[in-house]
């Protein structure tokens, strides 16, 4: 969908949502970026910002390293962008988030070989996180580890199964730190439109959609992204 990235614009979320990235490619330009707006962009904050993040960025060509903010920053803070630049900036909101354990929490286990011949253990994706860097190593997780069969309930066909059997629970702890700021997003055609999801699942485009479809359908959203927003990383 995106052919090139024209212009770079933070936003601000929840600071719990750790892994929301934070810098979202703009790509619609009616003009191409002045070379002043073009070093303006390289001349953005550095690990000395007043954000507390390195926020490297290279035009040549472009590549930007996402990373998480609790505060907005304007581009024309830096003082070159020009007006009509300014004012088409003013006017575009797009939203860019991660899946699992941002906007909604799945019940998807993750499967861990037993290397001593036991039985495998199943993990959340939240508990996951906080023991992958104990697995082997002495103590309890020492016979445990990863292996080809580890992720295969992150198929595509597992999307709508999990969101079904979550919302199935009858609260709303499957509700991710993201997930009301995914709702904003949602709450409005023009900014539904350029909010993107990206997940690791092994999803397509078309699985994803049909897990929002589900969610809109119990009314928790209004409007849906394009399909062409919609990235499984491991999608074949």
């Amino acid at each position: 969908m995106i052919r090139s990235l024209l212009a770079l614009a933070v936003f601000s979320v929840p600071a719990s949502a750790q892994t929301h990235v934070e810098v979202v490619p703009v790509p619609v330009f009616p003009s191409p970026v002045s070379a002043a707006a073009g070093a303006a962009l390289r001349s953005l904050p550095s690990a000395a910002s007043p954000l507390g993040v390195s926020l490297p960025i290279s035009l040549s060509p472009v590549s930007v390293r996402l990373v998480p903010s609790v505060r907005p920053v304007a581009l024309a803070r830096a003082g070159a962008l020009g007006s009509s630049e300014r004012g088409l900036l003013s006017r575009i909101v797009a939203w860019n988030f991660d899946w699992d354990d941002n906007i909604f929490f799945m019940p998807t286990k993750i499967v861990l070989a037993n290397t001593r011949g036991g039985a495998p253990r199943e993990v959340t994706t939240g508990d996951y996180a906080k023991i992958r860097g104990l697995l082997g190593k002495p103590g309890e997780w020492e016979p445990y580890a990863v292996d080809q069969d580890s992720f295969k309930y992150f198929g595509g066909k597992y999307f709508l199964q999990h969101i079904r059997e979550a919302v199935a629970s009858g609260d709303t702890s499957w509700q991710g730190p993201s997930w009301k700021a995914f709702v904003e997003a949602c709450s409005r055609p023009e900014t539904a439109r350029w909010t993107t999801i990206i997940t690791a699942r092994s999803a397509s485009p078309e699985d994803m959609a049909a897990g929002l479809r589900y969610l809109q359908e119990l009314g928790y959203l209004k409007y849906l992204p394009p399909l062409e927003n919609l990235y499984g990383v491991g999608d074949k």
